[in-house]
């Protein structure tokens, strides 16, 4: 019976902890403004306007445009507003959780929903 007891009062901290990290992470001041990536990625450039999120990859001359949709204050989805980019999504969902915010930064896990490929970038706010 004690165990019982350990055990559900151990789960439902561990639940209510992962809930109250994402809401002391302020992801809100990352909904909107221009970003650029770090390390190998960084000639990519984002600004976010509204719901519509604009990737400007500086070195191939490409832009790609995507609807935003924030799923929480940290976790969103891109849906692409282009029919090639539609095309190559498919019926998959591309989405982005911020597990970690600095004053002018933010970590971001990404990739389609239910593949196991995730990639971490680290991501600069730029004005």
């Amino acid at each position: 019976m004690l165990k019982t007891i350990v055990l559900t009062t151990t789960l439902a901290l561990l639940s209510f902890s992962s809930h109250a990290q994402e809401s002391i992470l302020d992801c809100k001041k990352f909904h909107e403004g221009k970003f650029q990536l770090t390390g190998k990625k960084s000639d990519i450039v984002i600004t976010r306007e509204g719901n519509v999120q604009t990737e400007s990859h500086l070195k191939k001359g490409a832009t790609f445009k995507y609807l935003i949709e924030w799923v929480s204050d940290c976790k969103f989805q891109l849906v692409p507003l282009s029919e090639e980019d539609q095309e190559f999504f498919g019926d998959k969902k591309f989405v982005g959780e911020i597990i970690d915010v600095k004053e002018n930064s933010y970590t971001c896990v990404s990739g389609f929903e239910g593949e196991k490929m995730k990639v971490t970038d680290l991501v600069l706010k730029v004005d």
